[in-house]
């Protein structure tokens, strides 16, 4: 018995008592009142690198009192610690009062469990601060346990506000709160919270869409935990609305251009009769103002196909190098006149040359629109400016906006002081035929021909607006490192001539009018109503000047393919397309090639006269 009245051994008793202490893998030691070791087991033994007469005598080195003591460091090679727990109990040694201490190496289990820490602390700091990725930890009563740093970003709340915070309040709305609750009951019970996206609440009161992946972490002895991983979805929607705009607008487009082709067929036939009646009835005051109204609201059409094909990017240009800030000041005064006295006009024109490779014409086009609906927006009088500025998009800028593409810009800028534009009909105001403006006020085509304009330029276009504000369009023109000329409009009016000239045109309206055009002008005329046709008349008769053909025709053989065959039977031939709707078949992506000559449809009976006489002559014309 010891002497605490206990039923530890006495090592030295009873030899069965002995043996097994002996045998155990613990070390076992008996220690006096002074602190010296009376016993040692081989365990201790081993656990201290020493022999039994060296220990017996030796201080253990350890304040000694009964119960679990704090882990004590084993002697060992250098660098490599080792460690024991250890645990006293009171004994009986010789008659006196001593205690028996059991130590167990707990080195392997201290090693792993300092490597699980510092794999741990790894772990939470990678996660602390992975970009993006907004991590979180909650028990089922909401409270936060963990909150990296993308989560203080994405959400608005620091780590320290976080940890004092709940789920359910912090970012769960409140129309959601009930369903979070029920779900967290469900994982109690221990079920599983399904991956979605989510609109959840930021600190400042706004919304955040994300995409909410959930883990379940049950640990035996602990209440299970819950792990959500949040990525901000708002650039991604963006981008896919962005997308749906762009193929709706595509889809418009598509509509536009097929419908533009047949209308400017018909155009070009009542625009060119109405000229016909017009000069046959000037002295009849009454049917004159007849043909001419007829021939304005030809001209109006015609305007509106032009918008239209614009918009949908089917338009040919002819791009050259412009010096924009030199266009700008050459409008001013047709602004003015435009907008009228209650609008002030400002320039801020960048310093450094601003050179666009665009269509002069068409660049004129869109400020003169812009600049009209900047009037409309100002009723009561204010101020526009227009802004110039060379400027760069890199990889970063345009990574926020997949419409933009990295490269060299001339920012064309027109803003103005008026109403502005709701935000619910920012989306549509490219639309063709979509105005904010009151019935009868403008036909909803300006923005869509600029758009197209620019797009078909490759370029971007951004608008802005601000209700009460004013609004804010801006036009990234591609940079021209060409030398830009500056070129005068021939102002000659071309008579016709006695060539012959085959035309080839599917459309019998518009053969029957043009043929009877060009034979008014003097014009000998072999008529074709497709490909194969004008093959078969080419092939005979070796004398034709000019081919005058459309570039859309049946049969499998468009105007293109038909110049390029004529060529080969008369390499001297020249040609002259003409067409209201080109689907690319004659330039590059809207850019008109170098070797081409396009009469656009619809076209007076002048135009058509100096077109004919400039390809004949082998002069270069500077508008299609």
């Amino acid at each position: 018995m010891s002497a605490d009245g206990s039923n530890s051994p006495d090592p030295t008793g009873d030899s069965l008592f002995s043996d097994l202490i002996a045998r155990l893998p613990d070390g076992v030691l008996v220690v006096d009142q002074a602190g010296m070791i009376r016993y040692t087991n081989p365990a201790a033994q081993q656990l201290f690198k020493k022999t039994e007469s060296e220990l017996i005598g030796a201080p253990l080195g350890i304040t000694i009192k009964l119960g679990d003591q704090p882990e004590m460091e084993l002697p060992g090679e250098v660098g490599a610690a080792r460690f024991a727990e250890v645990r006293v109990g009171s004994a009986e040694w010789h008659g006196k009062a001593a205690w028996i201490v059991t130590l167990r190496d707990v080195t392997e289990r201290k090693l792993i469990a300092e490597a699980l820490r510092e794999s741990e602390g790894r772990f939470r700091s990678l996660l602390q601060d992975v970009p993006y990725v907004a991590i979180q930890g909650y028990g089922l009563d909401g409270r936060v346990h963990y909150w990296n740093k993308a989560s203080e970003a994405l959400y608005g709340y620091s780590e320290q506000e976080a940890l004092a915070g709940n789920l359910l309040t912090l970012i769960i709305p409140p129309e959601m709160r009930d369903a979070v609750r029920d779900a967290l009951k469900n994982v109690a019970a221990g079920g599983v919270i399904d991956n979605e996206e989510l609109s959840l609440m930021c600190k400042d009161g706004s919304r955040v869409s994300v995409y909410s992946s959930h883990s379940v972490v049950r640990r035996p002895g602990q209440a299970p935990e819950l792990f959500c991983i949040d990525i901000d979805l708002t650039e991604r929607n963006a981008l896919e609305e962005q997308l749906r705009q762009s193929q709706r607008l595509e889809s418009v487009g598509q509509l536009t251009g097929g419908v533009a082709h047949d209308f400017n067929n018909l155009l070009t036939v009542i625009l060119g009769n109405a000229e016909l009646l017009s000069e046959q009835l000037v002295s009849n005051l009454r049917l004159y103002s007849l043909a001419d109204m007829i021939s304005s609201a030809a001209q109006r059409g015609a305007e509106l196909t032009r918008h239209l094909l614009a918009f949908a990017r089917k338009q040919t240009l002819d791009p050259k190098a412009v010096d924009v800030n030199r266009l700008i000041v050459g409008v001013k005064g047709l602004l003015h006149r435009s907008l009228g006295e209650h609008i002030e006009i400002r320039l801020a024109l960048g310093d450094d040359p601003m050179s666009a490779m665009v269509d002069p014409g068409q660049l004129e086009g869109a400020l003169l629109n812009l600049a009209i609906n900047a009037r409309d927006a100002m009723s009561n009088g204010g101020v526009l400016t227009i802004e110039t500025a060379n400027i760069e998009l890199d990889a970063e800028d345009t990574a926020r906006d997949t419409q933009l593409q990295p490269g060299n810009y001339v920012l064309l800028a027109v803003s103005d002081t008026g109403f502005g534009i709701a935000p619910e009909f920012l989306e549509r105001v490219f639309e063709p035929f979509y105005t904010t403006k009151e019935m009868g006020k403008g036909s909803g085509l300006g923005l869509s021909m600029v758009y197209g304009f620019v797009k078909q330029s490759k370029g971007h276009i951004k608008l802005n607006s601000e209700q009460g504000v004013g609004t804010t369009i801006k036009m990234y023109l591609p940079a021209s490192a060409e030398t830009i000329v500056i070129t005068e409009e021939s102002k000659t009016h071309l008579s016709g001539g006695d060539e012959l000239i085959l035309l080839v045109e599917d459309d019998e309206l518009v053969r029957t009018f043009v043929s009877s055009q060009l034979s008014s002008l003097g014009y000998r005329v072999r008529i074709a109503g497709n490909g194969s046709e004008a093959l078969a008349i080419l092939r005979v008769q070796n004398d034709i000047d000019l081919l005058l053909t459309d570039i859309i025709m049946p049969g499998g053989m468009n105007g293109r393919e038909l110049a390029d065959q004529a060529r080969a039977i008369n390499p001297s031939l020249k040609v002259l397309f003409t067409s209201g709707y080109n689907e690319n078949i004659i330039d590059h992506h809207g850019r008109l090639a170098p070797d081409v000559e396009l009469l656009s449809k619809p076209y007076t009976r002048l135009e058509l006269a100096n077109k004919v006489r400039l390809v004949i002559q082998g002069a270069k014309s500077s508008k299609p």
